[in-house]
């Protein structure tokens, strides 16, 4: 049986000081493919992406989620892998994530997450985050979603909305099939918390909290 193909997808917008690690890493770790989905970058996003070897396809007017929804599109892989340009693979992951793929009851899930950060906060926070993962199919961006092709296309993608189109996908994922948390993982930046640890952690889990409550009550 032959390895499934991996495509890894990156969304970005003026991203050019973090992407190239985040496709380096993606070619150290043999992905099949790098997409970069950008959303009309006014640096020098597109020409790092190019240069370190990823191919970039433009997505007007720009949208996390319809951004990856576009990479997806033009994905050729088995499975996706939707990486943020300041997130890094950590070495073994994708061969992980193979080895997983060869359970067919298990149909995406994502990465184990640690913070580049010192911060205690948040490394408590990951590893809320990762438990949560792991116990309950609930993934957010920054731990890398992965899903098979074939089920993302039937599931409709991402949900073309601002906030929780993460949580959104991976909570109807985990309806049609097993969800599982990749160990090795990923490292992603702490840069959305570098003003104020306590209050945007405060604020991530008042908006989760909302979310899901507000989820259940339909």
């Amino acid at each position: 049986m032959s390895a499934p193909r991996i495509s890894i997808i990156i969304p970005t917008l003026n991203e050019a000081g973090t992407l190239r690690r985040a496709i380096a890493s993606a070619r150290a770790e043999e992905a099949d493919e790098v997409i970069v989905a950008d959303g009309g970058s006014t640096d020098a996003t597109r020409r790092v992406a190019t240069a370190a070897g990823a191919r970039v396809i433009a997505v007007s007017p720009p949208q996390r989620a319809r951004q990856m929804n576009a990479g997806a599109a033009a994905a050729t892989g088995d499975l996706l892998v939707f990486l943020h340009a300041d997130t890094i693979l950590l070495p073994g992951s994708l061969e992980a994530l193979r080895a997983t793929a060869r359970n067919s009851e298990i149909v995406g899930g994502g990465f184990w997450r640690r913070y580049r950060s010192g911060s205690v906060l948040l490394a408590v926070s990951s590893l809320l985050g990762n438990e949560r993962a792991r116990r309950l199919g609930w993934c957010f961006g920054d731990q890398a979603i992965w899903a098979r092709r074939a089920v993302f296309l039937r599931l409709g993608g991402y949900p073309e909305k601002p906030l929780f189109e993460d949580l959104d996908f991976t909570r109807k994922l985990r309806r049609v099939g097993r969800i599982h948390l990749i160990v090795p993982g990923v490292e992603t930046s702490a840069r959305r918390f570098r003003d104020g640890t306590v209050s945007r952690l405060l604020g991530d889990i008042l908006l989760t909290v909302h979310h899901v409550c507000r989820t259940a009550a339909r």
